[in-house]
């Protein structure tokens, strides 16, 4: 193999990525399978021969399926859940205080007004009640959540990573992300909420949401808002906005403007929010 590609192997191989498909640059086919555990590791590569000069890579998940990616914008993309269906053995019992959850799904359950702590991967949550429940520390990887209810929980100290959030209700949901990559909400209520992001590692994107008297704080730097609303949404303390998207959100009616400095919006938008900028800065509108 060409020293250059051995390189970038490497390179990949150590920020984590699992897997690969190249072809093109010298090497027509490449695969890069490789599996990783606490206890093991290895990596085989075949396929070798001459091709032409276009390099493209194709992630791997451990179990060999393509990665799946979901389309943000023309020019960038997020990794979705690695989660399969036909694997997924249904929960049936209550909540453990202490939880390892993997490869389960939580379907139709009632799991409002509980106090656990743990880790839920490569799993489901659908038409379930967590209303009210406190998920503290909670590590969240390679999971879907749709048509559930998350109104008034707390869900703390969360790592999330591939967490997709869709049709559900978070009215006065809690959502301290201590980190958070290729986090996906969508049309879900979430009024009265706070966000809290200590670290974004990969894209947090919103999408179709309504935020009424919710408040957000940390780093949204690398938060993408589509066709979401703000009426009365506090940003007063977001740390780092810069580079978050609110390009196709409605800003009218967001509090701590100021805080947003570094965020993306057009030209009409900075028109329609001018008198609600103008009074954030100190001017006296007469």
């Amino acid at each position: 193999m060409p020293t250059g590609l051995l390189r970038l192997v490497g390179a990949a191989w150590r920020a984590g990525v699992l897997g690969f498909v190249a072809s093109g640059m010298d090497v027509r086919v490449v695969e890069v399978v490789a599996r990783a555990s606490a206890y093991r590791s290895h990596a085989a590569i075949t396929g070798l021969s001459q091709g032409s000069h276009n390099l493209r890579w194709h992630a791997i998940t451990p179990s060999g399926v393509p990665m799946k990616f979901r389309k943000i914008d023309d020019e960038r993309s997020m990794r979705r859940p690695d989660v399969e269906p036909e694997r997924l053995v249904e929960l049936t019992e209550d909540l453990d205080l202490d939880f390892e959850y993997s490869e389960r799904l939580l379907k139709g359950a009632d799991w409002s007004d509980q106090n656990a702590y743990g880790v839920f991967e490569s799993g489901t949550i659908s038409d379930a009640n967590l209303s009210g429940t406190v998920l503290s520390p909670l590590e969240i990887v390679d999971a879907t959540v749709d048509h559930s209810v998350l109104s008034n929980g707390r869900w703390e100290e969360m790592t999330a990573r591939r967490l997709e959030i869709t049709d559900s209700q978070l009215v006065g949901w809690q959502a301290q992300f201590a980190l958070a990559s290729d986090v996906y909400i969508a049309d879900c209520r979430a009024d009265f909420a706070g966000v809290s992001i200590g670290r974004a590692k990969g894209p947090v994107v919103f999408e179709r949401c309504r935020f009424l008297n919710a408040s957000f704080l940390g780093d949204l730097s690398k938060t993408v808002f589509i066709d979401c609303t703000f009426p009365g949404a506090d940003f007063s303390r977001v740390a780092d906005a810069r580079g978050c998207d609110m390009r196709r959100s409605d800003l009218g009616g967001v509090s701590g403007l100021m805080s947003l400095k570094g965020s993306l919006i057009t030209s009409h938008q900075a028109v329609d929010i001018a008198g609600e900028l103008a009074v954030a800065a100190g001017f006296t509108l007469a």
